[in-house]
């Protein structure tokens, strides 16, 4: 997660921001492996318009899968978590062409709570930025 936080982009007080969220699972049987991301979506905020937007990426989508290290493949998106971390989606998103991602959020199955969490501390920064 340290090496995916490395890879933000600045957000700038006041203005859009876009998060990456990845709802993930982790079954007992699972072991040590990681889990699966079988949510992956993009959330923007606008603190000028008052707006929120998201964008699903069906977990099944074939596109090539970027992680750092390794030459990249084509796979369904939700391959890069369990194959690479937090920051192989991330750099996955951002080669589908979302070049700025502010933040991230890596969440277990109380993803609506986290979302709104999201969701609310991006209206705060804003509104003190204000």
């Amino acid at each position: 997660m340290k090496r995916a936080a490395k890879r933000l982009d600045y957000a700038a007080p006041g203005k859009p921001a876009v998060a990456l969220v990845l709802g993930t699972d982790h079954r007992f049987i699972d072991g040590k492996a990681p889990g699966r991301s079988d949510t992956m979506m993009l959330i923007r905020t606008d603190p000028a318009s008052h707006t929120v937007s998201l964008l699903s990426f069906p977990r099944d989508m074939s596109v090539e899968i970027h992680c750092p290290g390794r030459a990249t493949w084509v796979d369904k998106i939700n391959a890069a978590y369990p194959t690479c971390g937090p920051l192989g989606s991330l750099e996955t998103v951002k080669a589908l062409g979302c070049t700025e991602v502010q933040g991230y959020l890596l969440s277990k199955p109380r993803a609506a709570a986290d979302v709104l969490e999201l969701i609310a501390g991006f209206g705060r920064k804003a509104a003190a930025a204000a």
